[in-house]
């Protein structure tokens, strides 16, 4: 969509519209045909481009896609409504398609009529493809990538970046936990230094005050033998 008004023939759409949604009207004109209009003004809510997929919702529709999740039981488009976008609270609502945990079988067979072959491997390499070379635009919130760059690739390039990050994450959050404990340990040092008691100190000063004590004692003692003496000299 180059312009402000823009009509689009396809079974279903999935349109990422982030901001000021109000600001546009949406109509059905005729048979599949979406028509999507801005509100007019230049620079404020201007429809420069829309994205649209088709959801598959038969597991034997004869192309090797097939609707492996569904959201709460029902395909996922990724529509927004009057209740805000499908993809909000998704994951806890996704699940395995129950008609494909029914029969297996059709993650093989795409076709009845005519019979997807035994030794058919279009479906299962699809399936492979997409999981190794498919490429994905992942949102900001996954945790990779920002909002004005975010990250695009393969799942795996998602994981092995995903695991990096997370990586990198763990250590600085310990090499803060080791600088912390550094701090903590030299505090409870001067801490010690200042107010604690030093046992060693302490026992030296109680033997140093009983050595004294005992030679006052002994002065005490010699002072009343001369005074004894003194006196019965008299």
């Amino acid at each position: 969509m180059k312009t402000p008004k823009s009509s689009i023939d396809l079974p279903s759409i999935n349109l990422s519209i982030y901001n000021q949604l109000s600001n546009l009207q949406f109509s059905n004109p005729a048979g599949s045909t979406l028509r999507v209009l801005d509100d007019g003004a230049l620079n404020r809510s201007d429809v420069t481009a829309a994205s649209v997929t088709t959801t598959m919702s038969s597991l034997t529709s004869g192309n090797p896609q097939l609707p492996l999740f569904t959201d709460n039981g029902v395909p996922f488009t990724g529509a927004i409504t009057a209740n805000g976008s499908q993809q909000t609270g998704l994951a806890g609502r996704i699940s395995i398609n129950n008609a494909l945990l029914g029969d297996p079988s059709r993650t093989i067979v795409y076709s009845t009529s005519p019979l997807t072959a035994a030794a058919d491997t279009t479906r299962s390499d699809f399936i492979l493809n997409q999981l190794s070379s498919g490429i994905y635009r992942y949102s900001p919130q996954a945790g990779v990538g920002t909002t004005a760059a975010p990250f695009t690739g393969t799942l795996l390039n998602f994981t092995k970046q995903f695991i990096s990050q997370q990586g990198e994450a763990a250590t600085a959050a310990k090499q803060l936990a080791d600088g912390q404990d550094v701090v903590l340990n030299t505090l409870q040092q001067k801490v010690t230094a200042t107010s604690g008691v030093n046992i060693d100190d302490e026992m030296a000063h109680l033997l140093a005050l009983q050595n004294a004590y005992s030679a006052n004692a002994r002065v005490m003692s010699s002072i009343k033998q001369m005074y004894d003496t003194l006196l019965q000299a008299m």
